[in-house]
Parts: C-alpha cells; structure tokens; sequence
C-alpha cells in the first residue's frame, strides 16, 4: 500500500507481526475456504486494511491485492491479482 507521495504505508503493530513472504510484500492467510468457481463467476472477500496498515491521515492511497491458490491434481497453482485500486480517506 502506498500513499499519495508513492511511499509504503507504515504498518500496524499487527501488520509487523505477520509473515513476510516476499521482500516489500507482506502475506496473510484471512480465510482457507475451498470453492469450486464456474466459468465467469465470481467470490469477493474483505478485510479491513487499517489492522495491517496505519491509516492515520487523511489523504490518497493505492493498493492492490493478489491471492495464490494452491496446486490441486488437475491445475498447477495459480495467483489471482486485483487492477491498483485507489482509497481517498478523509
């Protein structure tokens, strides 16, 4: 997450607490939930960023989100990534 000067967010004490995966990327495991998705369908899920990220000033943020799925016996693994998404707090 990066404000409007382009620079990473600070995180929150819990947001330092959690697995880092990737150098500059941080992983959390919010739900482990199997669905079986159709063609052109869709799931949404949400969690609140200001437990990772200290959004304490108003301002512009961008994010973006991705999510791996693990391997099964007839796909290899994938990652599922969101467009930058644009958050204007006030």
């Amino acid at each position: 997450m990066l404000d409007n000067n382009h620079r990473t967010v600070p995180l929150t004490e819990h947001g330092r607490q959690l697995p880092k995966s990737w150098p500059e990327r941080w992983s959390y495991d919010f739900r482990r939930v199997r669905v079986t998705l159709k063609p052109g369908e869709t799931i949404t899920s949400t969690f609140d960023l200001s437990n990772i990220y200290a959004l304490r000033n108003p301002g512009t943020y961008t994010v973006a989100v991705s999510r791996s799925l693990a391997a099964t016996a007839d796909r290899p693994s994938l990652t599922a990534g969101s467009d930058i998404v644009t958050l204007t707090l006030e």
